[in-house]
């Protein structure tokens, strides 16, 4: 084919898209859009919307707007969820005339029959009010017609009855609970500064530093899992109701747990208002009691509440309440994972039941590798990284006291590495594979150890000697001279192995 031809071919396709476009998909898409907007019932813009009212067989309640936040009026006065608010505006914007049953000129006549569509006293309501001097606006939703695809609905503003596929059923058997904040806070967990945990007596104090960290004050001053008590803290403005409560049960007069927050500056509760005694923070205490009549033991034979300085008390769900049942060891650092295998320049070895000894030094861009026996210049460097990568996964089950890690004579394993700014961290195993410590930062932290999680074979240093090197033979003269010289350089055998000597 010419190249003439193609490019006519080409722009005959060009010409036949642009008309398909333009000349019918969007002017059907305008029309569409038209129609739509034609058929609308509520054309006002609600985004000044001021207040909402609705009446139902169950009662009636208001909702009424203040600058940005919506609140519940009537004996369950409180904030009200903006995303059910935001849901019901959007309904009440969905509602399109599909077929006027009377328009103004015959009106009258369907008054008189308002109890043949479901449009009498038994009708839902809904009244919106569009700022403080609008004439407020009602729609009446009845029942569905014969058919069962459409609802009755009188438009009293514009004198008409009509019928549209939005029922909003819901709003029929609403009740003011159904649109009551059921969170215990508004206030996110990026905008706490500060919290206290109180459990039977004992306090646990945590500050963010100016890196955004969490940091430990109480009840000891150890490094902190950030993943988990940052995971810890966004549980808070997650703690809902549910059903508030209309009087506070006995169990509040001995909280099992409190939480005291302190807010950033500029952050506010939206239940803050005149006389709060804590407007720059937040207090939520949990309870639980035994259900009435209940003989067991176990966690489900209670009940379990919590409530903040600004709310009721309220029934929340288990889960809730055993979020901050753990203690402070739980929030406490539990491995040594956060440094660059690129700056580490030394790393050292002991294992004490194997019999062997290594000490590892970066040299340039290379390492070397000594025992007592043996230097190696070019060790195995894919060795070398696996070591260090598994030093990042070792983990400890769970966090038991600050001490330093006992002499090596009672250790199966202890090994160390030594980072560019100088900082050592070593770990190590007692014999048993239940203990770990973990030692950096001037901190001594010993854990429960998962015997299953720490494979020993992974810290095999006699495989960062290459095939084509002779391996000396490990032998208890060996280890024996290292511990010596570790005690003499050292001060004790507890103070661990020397690095990148």
């Amino acid at each position: 084919m010419k190249l003439k031809q193609l490019i006519f071919l080409l722009v005959l396709l060009i010409g036949m898209g642009a008309y398909i476009y333009w000349g019918i998909q969007k002017p059907a898409e305008e029309k569409q859009a038209t129609d739509d907007y034609d058929k609308q019932l509520i054309k006002d813009d609600l985004s000044q919307l001021a207040q909402i009212e609705i009446k139902n067989e169950k009662g009636s309640f208001i909702l009424e707007k203040g600058g940005n936040t919506w609140k519940l009026l009537g004996p369950h006065e409180d904030i009200a969820s903006s995303t059910k608010v935001e849901t019901l505006i959007s309904a009440l914007l969905r509602i399109k005339a599909d077929k006027i049953l009377y328009e103004a000129a015959s009106y009258p006549e369907a008054e008189a029959r308002l109890d043949d569509f479901g449009l009498g006293k038994l009708a839902l309501e809904i009244g919106l009010q569009l700022g403080a001097s609008a004439e407020p606006r009602m729609i009446r939703i009845g029942r569905k017609n014969p058919g069962g695809s459409l609802t009755y609905i009188d438009d009293k503003k514009n004198k008409r009855i009509i019928l549209s596929p939005e029922s909003l059923d819901i709003l029929k058997s609403a009740e003011p609970k159904d649109y009551r904040e059921m969170r215990l806070t508004t206030v996110e967990a990026h905008d706490y500064a500060d919290l206290s945990v109180i459990q039977s007596g004992k306090k646990m104090r945590l500050e963010r530093n100016e890196k955004g960290d969490w940091v430990m004050k109480q009840p000891w001053q150890l490094p902190l899992d950030q993943s988990f008590t940052n995971n810890q803290i966004s549980k808070i403005p997650m703690i809902r109701a549910n059903e508030f409560l209309a009087k506070t049960p006995p169990a509040f007069s001995k909280p099992s747990i409190q939480l005291i927050v302190g807010f950033k500056e500029g952050a506010k509760d939206l239940r803050s208002g005149v006389g709060d005694k804590r407007p720059q923070g937040l207090e939520i205490q949990f309870a639980r009691s035994k259900k009435l009549g209940s003989k067991n033991r176990n966690d489900d034979s209670y009940e379990y509440f919590a409530k903040s300085d600004k709310t009721a008390a309220a029934r929340i769900p288990r889960f809730h309440y055993e979020n901050f049942e753990k203690g402070p060891e739980a929030y406490i650092q539990k491995s040594f994972e956060n440094f660059d295998i690129e700056k580490v320049e030394g790393l050292a070895l002991l294992a004490t039941d194997h019999l062997f000894g290594w000490n590892l030094s970066r040299t340039g861009d290379g390492w070397l590798a000594k025992s007592e026996k043996q230097s190696i210049s070019d060790p195995n460097q894919d060795e070398i990284k696996n070591i260090l990568d598994s030093l990042k996964r070792i983990r400890g089950l769970a966090f038991e006291k600050s001490e330093p890690a006992p002499g090596f004579t009672q250790l199966l394993f202890q090994i160390s590495l030594k980072l560019k700014d100088g900082q050592i961290v070593a770990w190590s195993i007692d014999k048993k594979k239940q203990t770990l410590w973990i030692s950096f930062g001037g901190f001594d932290l010993r854990y429960k150890l998962d015997a299953s999680a720490f494979d020993e074979k992974k810290f095999a240093f006699q495989r960062l000697v290459r095939k084509t090197d002779a391996v000396p033979a490990a032998n208890k003269v060996d280890v024996n001279t290292i511990l010596k010289k570790q005690e003499s350089n050292s001060g004790g055998p507890g103070d661990g192995p020397k690095v990148g000597n």
